[in-house]
């Protein structure tokens, strides 16, 4: 009887700490090769070279941020037509955590030069 008691505990603690795993969140800001703040700007999550499911849009400061992002690394993507397009690599995510990532700069389009340097 003690025998099961302890395994039926111990599953419950495995059970436990399984959901009390938590997604983490990144949030940054996009702007423009000025540095003006980018409104509507799509930004988007990749992983090994493909884009996830998961989009936000920048509001009237630029700010975006997505929530539920499962650990691991990721690409940034933001764009907007006539802006341009900007990317932040190498963004870690881990469970239950906030990641800020680096101002992401729109590029290329006619509002800013071709590179960035």
């Amino acid at each position: 009887m003690r025998k099961a008691f302890l395994i039926i505990l111990a599953a419950l603690f495995v059970i436990g700490a399984a959901s009390a795993a938590q997604a983490g969140s990144i949030v940054g800001f996009v702007v423009d090769a000025q540095g003006i703040p980018v409104n509507g700007a799509r930004v988007s999550l990749h992983t090994d070279g493909v884009c996830l499911e998961l989009t936000a849009s920048t509001n009237a400061i630029g700010w975006y941020r997505f929530d539920d992002v499962s650990e691991g690394v990721y690409m940034v993507r933001a764009s907007k037509m006539e802006v341009g397009t900007g990317t932040v690599e190498g963004v870690s995510v881990l469970d239950g955590g906030e990641t800020e990532v680096a101002i992401i700069m729109l590029t290329g389009g006619p509002r800013g030069p071709q590179t960035l340097r």
